[in-house]
């Protein structure tokens, strides 16, 4: 994610929703887009971008997380892009720019 080679993640149910901000792994993430999809449709056309190695090693990480693999089964694609490197509070940033 924070190289930039995950853009997005997949999920059982939509999380948010396109502008909201997130933090991980110390950096700040913006939601551009959201789209519903069918799993294995979804997994052959997207593990390359959702930051697995192959289209297997996509498929077993969801066995391992959700317990199952059904491939007909709605899934929540999660696009993303980094905005900053680090994540800053409003509290914070404003503190910062009195200093």
């Amino acid at each position: 994610m924070l190289d930039g080679s995950k853009t997005c993640f997949i999920r059982c149910q939509r999380l948010m929703r396109e502008g909201d901000i997130f933090e991980a792994f110390g950096a700040q993430f913006k939601i551009t887009k959201v789209e519903e999809g069918i799993l294995e449709e979804t997994c052959q056309r997207l593990w390359t971008v959702a930051g697995y190695d192959s289209y297997q090693d996509l498929v077993k990480t969801w066995i391992a997380l959700q317990e199952s693999y059904i491939p007909t089964q709605t899934v929540w694609i999660h696009h993303i892009k980094k905005v900053r490197d680090e994540f800053i509070s409003s509290k914070a940033n404003h503190r910062r720019n009195i200093l």
